[in-house]
Order: C-alpha cells, then sequence, then structure tokens
C-alpha cells in the first residue's frame, strides 16, 4: 500500500506518551508524514503544535467535574471533532492508540473504506476499568473489544502474552514499550549516603506504593524516592513532609526520570493482580531499570517476573508480601556484588534482546504490508 499520511489519534494530552512518540518519531524518519490529534482535556496546550518534528492538533475539550458521564460525553466531543477533521484529508492510515479512540477510524472508515485502521492496543481495555464499572458494562466493553479487533488491519500489543487477547485479529505485531539503547552513566559516587530505591511512574495503590513506604520506614539507612501523578500524590506529598525516609520530586520528564534512575541503588515494578490487564502489563519501567542497569524488585503475579528470573536482574517477590519486600530490599542493600551483576545482567539482556532497534522493523513493516 502506498501510504500519504497517516493520522494518529490519542485521548490524552497531559503528558507525552514515550510509545506514542517513539512510533510517531520512527515513522518520520522512514519518511511518512504524520499528524497526531490528542484530546486536552485541561486546554493547556497551544491548538497546533510541532514537537520534536511531531506535528499535533489538540483538540481542546474541557474536562471539569472528572465524573464518568462527563467523560463520556467529551470523549464523544473528541471523536465527532477528530472524525469531521480527518475526513477532509487524504488520509491512508488512522493509528488508534488504544480502545477509546478506535471508534475516530471506524467513522472514517464508513465513508473511506480504502483508509487502513491500526488498533494500538496500550491496555487491555475492559480489564483495565472492569473494577470501575457495572459488569453488564464490562461485558459490553469486551464485546465491543472483539468487534474493534475483527475490523482493524493490524493489532499492536506490547507483549507476547496479550497476543492471545486479539486472536480474532488480521494480523498481530509485538511492540513492547522499549526505546533505542542509551548508554546513562550511573552516578553512585557516595558510598556513605542511603541506599535509595526510586520509582518514576503512576502513584497509585495497584503499583504497589504504600507497600514499598511501609517497608522502606522500617529499614536504617534506605530512602524511598518517588516521581509521578496519580491518586496517591497528595498523601505521599504528606508522607514526604513527615519522614527524610520518603522524597517526592513532582512530575518530571523522561529524561529526569532515567537520570533518577541512574542514581539510584535499586527500583521496584509491581502490579496488584487483581486484573488481567494489571498481571499482563508490559510496564515501560522494568526496561528503563534493566537499560540502565539497575535491579528490580517485581512482584511474581505479574508476566516480568519471567523476565526478571530468565535474566536474573532481580527478586521476584508475592504481591502484599510485606516482609518478603524488606527482605529484597536488605538483600540488595547489603550485597554490593549481587547489585552490580544483576543490574549487569539486565543490561546486556536490554541491548541484546529489548531495545527499541529490534522491533522497529517489524513495526515498520506493519505499515508497508497494509
Amino acid at each position: 500500500m502506498n501510504v500519504n499520511k497517516i493520522v494518529m489519534v490519542v485521548s490524552s494530552a497531559s503528558k507525552p506518551n514515550p510509545r506514542v512518540y517513539r512510533e510517531a518519531k520512527s515513522l518520520i524518519e522512514h519518511g511518512f508524514n504524520l499528524i497526531i490529534y490528542a484530546w486536552d482535556r485541561e486546554c493547556s496546550h497551544p491548538v497546533s503544535e510541532l514537537n520534536e518534528g511531531i506535528y499535533f492538533e489538540h483538540v481542546q475539550i474541557k474536562l471539569r467535574h472528572r465524573n464518568l458521564f462527563e467523560f463520556g460525553i467529551g470523549l464523544v466531543m473528541f471523536w465527532l471533532y477528530t472524525f469531521l477533521k480527518v475526513l477532509m484529508q487524504n488520509v491512508s492510515v488512522i493509528h488508534c492508540h488504544d480502545f477509546d479512540t478506535v471508534p475516530v477510524g471506524i467513522l472514517v472508515k464508513l465513508f473511506k473504506p480504502n483508509v487502513k485502521i491500526i488498533y494500538d492496543a496500550h491496555e487491555i481495555y475492559p480489564e483495565m476499568v472492569k473494577a470501575e464499572i457495572p459488569y453488564p458494562l464490562y461485558v459490553l466493553l469486551r464485546w465491543i473489544d472483539k468487534v474493534f479487533t475483527r475490523i482493524a488491519d493490524c493489532v499492536i500489543v506490547p507483549s507476547e502474552e496479550r497476543k492471545k487477547f486479539y486472536s480474532g485479529a488480521k494480523r498481530v505485531i509485538v511492540v513492547p514499550n522499549v526505546s533505542k539503547f542509551v548508554d546513562i552513566s550511573i552516578n553512585r559516587e557516595d558510598k556513605k549516603r542511603d541506599f535509595i530505591i526510586f520509582y518514576g511512574g503512576g502513584l497509585s495503590e495497584s503499583t504497589g506504593i504504600p507497600l514499598m513506604i511501609r517497608a522502606v520506614l522500617h529499614i536504617p539507612g534506605v530512602k524511598l524516592v518517588l516521581a509521578g501523578d496519580g491518586p496517591l500524590k497528595s498523601v505521599i506529598q504528606k508522607i514526604s513532609k513527615k519522614s527524610d525516609k520518603i522524597l517526592y520530586l513532582g512530575i518530571l520528564p523522561t529524561q529526569e526520570i532515567l537520570e533518577n534512575l541512574a542514581s539510584a541503588d535499586a527500583t521496584f515494578v509491581f502490579y496488584s493482580p487483581t486484573n488481567l490487564n494489571n498481571i499482563y502489563s508490559a510496564s515501560t519501567k522494568l526496561f528503563e531499570a534493566m537499560m540502565i542497569g539497575i535491579p528490580v524488585i517485581a512482584n511474581e503475579e505479574s508476566v516480568h517476573s519471567s523476565i526478571v528470573r530468565k535474566y536474573n536482574c532481580g527478586i521476584v517477590v508475592p504481591f502484599g508480601d510485606l516482609r518478603a519486600i524488606e527482605d529484597a530490599i536488605l538483600k540488595l542493600k547489603n550485597d554490593d556484588i549481587l547489585r552490580e551483576k544483576m543490574g549487569q545482567n539486565g543490561k546486556k539482556a536490554f541491548r541484546e534482546n529489548f531495545s527499541w532497534e529490534h522491533f522497529e522493523e517489524s513495526f515498520i513493516n506493519c505499515y508497508k504490508d497494509l
């Protein structure tokens, strides 16, 4: 297929998504013409923006009350606005990032049957929202997701384990949440400082942050440094003011996340095994830690545990087991040689198996083969 123009659709512009940026940059570098339509829920971005060579159109539909009804109305308005904008253009491919943007692609295809749809399934959406919605709505979303899967010309998933959820697709390719290899120098010169555990990402109970806070508060000589946003942000800010063992850095850009990770001794990747989206999570955080070369504490219920065990790049513990988490921290804290070995194991595995260079060709061929 001769791809003239690609439209990517993203349902949030509040923070740059590394996956969206990476895929968009790769397409531009390979000569494709691309524009991203992103829902600006805060109306905090310029309507049009050129960022690192990527052209953005921010659809400014403000959410004021943060309830499900208002979100639904805003989302439909975003679909319709983007559909009308895209309909007036000579578009070859609609790249829909996640479940809640696929309707834009389907609407365009109804009027332009030759347009191809790529469904980039960052999350297993029905499973992700299962606990927050009535069960009949969950069942409906699962059925809709299967319909989307069959309509799409290609489905992109972030891990091999997730392919089974999209078995009805015409084609499924795996593009993990990984970056190009960047050799970031590790800065841990001060031998007298505390043992530092760094985490940068979503601040919620499901990512095990309360467990790690409790563990760190129990162990002398250990400090937890956190960055990011989420439901626990205000709680973490209060704790950090009361204890010098917990430090909150705010919301940081990706480069600063990596720099803080490189200055730490360990990190953790926890996902509460309460739904299939968490169990089959394909977190960027694990691969960032492996790339930089620091050990990871991961919970055994997630697919991350198989990577940590296979490459011996960290320690696996049961989710919610405070004693096991404390033991893992102490094991890494008290054994410099083990910590260094696990870090180097992760770095070697990332370079040889998980860097973006290993998956870019498959991603670009997805477009060329449409």
